[in-house]
């Protein structure tokens, strides 16, 4: 892992970040975070789609500042979060494409 503050970025590449377990308080735990680099905005580092859990996916974030080291995903990485990113927007959109065929 090497630190956010050297690193360079590629937009639309997924990238593998860790939190910084000193700022951490006793007993507090913070996952890993994949998320696909979209941008630099002034301090922040903006996010396209992200997931902690790879089931729940969120758009355009900034990068939680716990989060201080960072590495390109592996091709198995890539696979797995594309692969439930995917599944979450096909659910998603059947769930509101049922939404709008029930009766009221």
């Amino acid at each position: 892992m090497d630190s956010i503050c050297n690193f360079v970025f590629e937009p639309g590449v997924l990238y593998v970040f860790e939190p910084d377990r000193e700022l951490l308080a006793d007993g507090e735990i913070c996952k890993g975070l994949s998320g696909v680099y979209g941008q630099y905005d002034d301090t922040n580092i903006i996010l396209e789609i992200c997931s902690i859990d790879m089931l729940c996916f969120q758009s355009d974030i900034c990068l939680p500042s716990i989060y201080r080291t960072v590495r390109r995903a592996t091709p198995a990485e890539y696979r797995d979060f594309f692969f439930n990113y995917g599944w979450e927007s096909a659910v998603k959109a059947a769930a509101a494409a049922v939404g709008r065929l029930s009766c009221k």
